[in-house]
């Protein structure tokens, strides 16, 4: 009627035995799909990045190439709805002697604002953007970072904008 207690301890720890091999599955499925959803989400990031920097290139080009037709200190692009592509504004760059914008002020380089208006994601944060300047302490270029790293770099004497791998 009852079982030994030799059987009882065997039946207990063949059942303990495929509950810890059910576990050490369930461990390494989270671990291949864990390690293939960060992989994905690092791939998102860098193609993210990559699309403001080309972004940002863009607005660069459109700026000196009105420029290039006008030849004044500042340059008006007109802002527009992405859908309809309605006008909703104007934007005033100013720019350097080369036609390479310096920001929405005259005076000098001014790295975030030029980075807040030149992208359409406002989703797209920079983490900290960081002035460089020249020999007479005059500001150049700027290096725009995001959470881990540099994502690139812009110099307004040339107009060159680096992506930073």
């Amino acid at each position: 009627m009852g079982q030994s207690s030799a059987q009882q301890y065997k039946e207990g720890s063949s059942a303990l035995f495929y509950r810890v091999l059910v576990l050490i599955i369930i461990a390494i499925f989270f671990a291949l799909f864990g390690t293939k959803v960060f992989n994905l989400l690092e791939s998102v990031a860098t193609v993210n990045n990559e699309k403001s920097v080309a972004e940002f290139k863009q607005s660069i080009n459109a700026i000196r190439s009105k420029w290039l037709t006008e030849k004044r200190e500042f340059v008006e692009l007109s802002l527009s709805d992405t859908p309809d592509l309605k006008a909703k504004g104007i934007l005033r760059f100013f720019v350097n002697q080369q036609g390479y914008p310096l920001g929405l002020n005259k005076e000098q380089l001014n790295c975030k604002a030029l980075w807040i208006n030149m992208q359409s994601q406002p989703w797209q944060k920079v983490h900290k953007v960081k002035v460089e300047l020249n020999s007479q302490g005059e500001p150049t270029s700027c290096r725009y970072y995001g959470i881990e790293r540099e994502m690139f770099s812009y110099d307004s004497s040339s107009g060159k904008v680096n992506l930073v791998n």
